[in-house]
């Protein structure tokens, strides 16, 4: 049926679907699956575009080189439709539409009262609490290990947004007010010699 149209208007179609119904197109019969394997590439790649999990002009390899860096949660992809694939997942998840597995992310040493995450450092700050000292704590996201720590008492909110940490202290103590930090990458930085 889609061959009847000609494959750019039939691209341009499948390009505005959803992931699901593209991917329930596979069953439907074996002319279809046959057009669906031989433009996965241009289905999956305006799709990807589409639903923004990449800018435009933008290489698959550029993607996949770039998250190496950061937790390398796009390890092994090679096609558009498994990048697609992962994204789909990655968004299930975290609006809690996806698997979930028992027990603990990772664990810190006394109470979290407070944490937020930066999803681009793929870093998570909190505030924890051991024998009535609180630190502030940033822990790499993909394997658990403390980046950096220091203490924190008097801190009762914290608010990570655009790169900025702000910290509220209590009024009753000595430095009472804001602080404001600029979060810088903690990450080392590879320098290519041209």
């Amino acid at each position: 049926m889609l061959w009847l149209f000609g494959s750019d208007l039939s691209l341009y179609v499948l390009s505005l679907l959803e992931f699901k119904d593209v991917f329930t197109l596979y069953l439907l019969s074996r002319a279809t699956n046959r057009f669906l394997v031989e433009h996965e590439g241009g289905i999956f790649h305006q799709l990807a575009l589409l639903h923004r999990f990449i800018p435009i002009g933008v290489t698959l390899e550029d993607i996949a080189n770039a998250e190496v860096d950061r937790g390398g949660w796009l390890n092994g992809v090679q096609t558009w439709k498994e990048l697609c694939r992962r994204c789909v997942l990655m968004e299930r998840n975290w609006s809690g539409k996806g698997s979930v597995l028992e027990g603990a992310y990772m664990t810190f040493e006394g109470d979290v009262r407070l944490f937020e995450i930066d999803e681009t450092e793929r870093t998570i700050i909190a505030i924890v609490e051991k024998d009535f000292q609180r630190s502030l704590v940033v822990k790499a996201m993909e394997d658990g290990r403390e980046l950096w720590s220091r203490p924190a008492n008097g801190i009762f909110r914290a608010k990570f947004s655009q790169g900025c940490l702000l910290l509220a202290r209590d009024t009753f103590t000595d430095f009472a007010g804001i602080e404001i930090w600029l979060h810088t990458p903690v990450r080392p930085v590879s320098v290519r010699a041209h």
